[in-house]
């Protein structure tokens, strides 16, 4: 079928109506490759809706490829035709473009075949920067087949790039976004063909797998639970974000409200360096979870102060929060941190603390009866064992005090 763009007149003539009569002033292109790289037509059709917008004095965003601003194997006389079209956008109100960028390794490049190396990322990246054109990366940090080396790897490009820089033009959404291996994908049979694959969740199109390496896979899991943790509180964070930077909105409030999320992104990436760094001193078969829980719950304790940051700001009248979501979310993660159920490690009290009670492992019990099996998805108890789960431990969670002791004796 190939690329088929919706007439010209009719893209105008929306835009047209929406900026004049509605006084729409900022425009969002939902189009997943606005400039059509690689049809014949594609640049043409762009260009004409820039010269047709031109007078309307409006701002918009699109998406776009990589390669659509530069390519290696083409000629210089080629890259200066892409780079002066960008020109003629931004001249006309182009403010931001959504990069599948993916990733920064060229292993993980290759699996994905994206057709882009590494370094054309890079350049394209930094040619938008120039224009003065904000990037928005698409970005898969981690997939189930990547190397502990790969990991590295992307993380070294999201700080060369500066996508979690104060005050930067070029941003990833999540830092810690993991691949989902998704049903008709090529990506699914390489888990196949690997051993990997688990089974398909019921209600999606998302496959479970394990992943090839058992450090990558504890990171992958550590950081899913880190960013649920604090997700709900983000995402509000990052919806009020959005919506002050479509309206170009520029404020004191808006300034906070960018710096909270950087300093949110900046704790994710530093984490997740750290992971990293911790993993490269052990092997595979022989994981420290005592050292890796110490510098998880040391992050927590950071994030910790972040948040009470944010509350104070929003108490000082810094920060609107007309209908309490923040206030709520990051009251949440204190009560859960300052309850235990979250619980820090620091540098003087670095040992688990000890709460109490039985440790009902420690407990000999003689089985007696019928034994029944159960049985698991093999894929789904691998996915336990390498997000690094040594078992699991029965807590109490209702007591009721004896008031006649003749009770524990059955006297009663």
């Amino acid at each position: 079928m190939g690329w088929k763009p919706m007439p010209v007149e009719r893209v105008l003539s929306d835009i047209r109506i929406l900026a004049t009569t509605y006084n729409v002033k900022h425009f969002r292109f939902a189009d997943d490759d606005f400039p059509g790289t690689g049809s014949l037509e594609g640049m043409e059709h762009a260009r004409q809706i820039a010269e047709g917008i031109r007078d309307l004095h409006i701002t918009f965003d699109i998406s776009a490829r990589v390669d659509s601003i530069y390519k290696e194997k083409v000629s210089p006389e080629e890259n200066q035709k892409k780079l002066e079209f960008y020109k003629l956008l931004k001249e006309v109100g182009l403010t931001q473009v959504f990069l599948g960028i993916e990733s920064g390794a060229a292993g993980q490049l290759k699996r994905f075949a994206k057709g882009v190396s590494v370094d054309e990322n890079k350049k394209g990246i930094q040619l938008f920067k120039e224009l003065g054109i904000q990037v928005v990366m698409g970005f898969i940090t981690i997939d189930y087949l990547m190397s502990l080396q790969e990991l590295k790897e992307n993380i070294d490009f999201l700080e060369d790039t500066h996508a979690i820089d104060k005050d930067t033009t070029v941003f990833v959404s999540d830092p810690l976004s993991v691949l989902r291996a998704q049903a008709g994908s090529a990506y699914l049979k390489m888990l196949r063909n690997k051993g990997l694959l688990g089974s398909q969740d019921p209600n999606l199109v998302n496959y479970s797998a394990s992943f090839k390496d058992v450090r990558v896979g504890r990171i992958a899991g550590i950081t899913n639970e880190w960013r649920d943790e604090a997700y709900s509180l983000v995402y509000a964070l990052k919806n009020r974000a959005s919506l002050a930077s479509m309206t170009k909105t520029v404020s004191k409030e808006a300034s906070l409200l960018e710096n909270y999320l950087y300093t949110f992104k900046r704790l994710d990436l530093d984490l997740l360096k750290e992971l990293v760094q911790l993993m490269e001193t052990m092997d595979e078969a022989n994981i420290d979870h005592g050292r890796v829980d110490a510098l998880i719950n040391d992050f927590r304790g950071k994030r910790l102060e972040v948040v009470k940051s944010l509350l104070e700001a929003i108490n000082q009248k810094e920060m609107s929060d007309s209908e309490g979501a923040l206030q709520k979310e990051g009251r949440m993660i204190i009560d859960k941190f300052e309850s235990g159920f979250i619980q820090p490690v620091n540098e003087d009290n670095a040992q688990a603390l000890d709460n109490g009670g039985i440790d009902l492992n420690r407990i000999v019990i003689n089985r007696i009866g019928h034994v029944i099996h159960m049985q698991f998805d093999r894929a789904q108890l691998n996915e336990l064992r390498d997000v690094g789960f040594d078992g699991f431990t029965p807590i109490i969670t209702n007591m009721q005090s004896i008031l006649n002791p003749a009770e524990l004796f059955s006297l009663n």
